[in-house]
């Protein structure tokens, strides 16, 4: 078997979480009956994954883009974190 002398490439990973809470309370009298319905959507990523709501009448991006390519705030956070940027040839 013959070993591979290239060098590793720089592998990232990313991931997106949606978290959505849903309250429901119900009249003290009648069980059945909703009084009040409360929904809070909680949403965290990292790399450059994005997450998007479609409620069918409207698409809502939820997230951040966290490429360094499109965020002059992620380029200032990666340089001043001792990183540096740079174009990847393919």
């Amino acid at each position: 078997m013959r070993r591979s002398t290239k060098k590793s490439q720089p592998s990232g990973t990313t991931a997106t979480l949606a978290f959505v809470h849903e309250r429901i309370r119900k009249d003290a009298l009648n069980g059945d009956r909703i009084e009040s319905c409360e929904r809070s959507v909680v949403v965290a990523n990292v790399g450059d994954s994005m997450c998007y709501l479609d409620d069918g009448a409207h698409v809502t991006a939820l997230s951040t883009d966290h490429r360094v390519e499109n965020s002059e705030e992620e380029r200032k956070r990666v340089i001043a974190a001792g990183g540096e940027i740079g174009r990847a040839a393919v």
